[in-house]
């Protein structure tokens, strides 16, 4: 699929995103099958973590504000807000989570998932994704113990 790489913006991700969001809560509603959910479940966490990269990104260059911009500066801003943005605290954390997962644990997740023929769900690639980077940051805090 080559569809993701038509996003090149985190307005067209978000466009995007509440799309989907539609399409899930009337899967619900007619209670459509899990693949069938789960088709819709990763689209929805791959659009997440594109999102969640542009996020990244713009708080690296200054495009965006960080941790609610400089709350002692009178001056309007040009950097923008996550609410110019239309995505609230919540989603950004959310999306820049997912996006810190690679991409072969995160296939890897639903592959097995839909094998399993499970609902892919967001606490479970939360719960993958923390315990990926808290493993990682281990790795990290031994090599440098190593390197003493």
């Amino acid at each position: 699929d080559n569809w993701i790489e038509k996003i090149t913006t985190l307005s067209e991700g978000k466009e995007f995103h509440d799309i989907i969001n539609i399409y899930i809560e009337r899967a619900r509603q007619v209670k459509i099958s899990t693949a069938g959910m789960n088709e819709f479940a990763e689209r929805k966490f791959i659009v997440e973590r594109k999102m969640g990269k542009d996020l990244i990104r713009m708080a690296k260059t200054g495009e965006r504000e960080i941790r609610g911009g400089d709350k002692k500066s009178k001056l309007m801003s040009s950097t923008l807000k996550l609410s110019d943005l239309g995505i609230n605290k919540d989603q950004s954390f959310r999306y820049q989570l997912l996006s810190r997962l690679p991409v072969d644990k995160f296939n890897e997740y639903i592959i097995n998932t839909k094998k399993k023929q499970e609902q892919i769900a967001w606490t479970e690639l939360r719960n993958i994704t923390k315990k990926y980077l808290k493993e990682t940051e281990k790795e990290k805090v031994n090599e440098l113990r190593q390197g003493q």
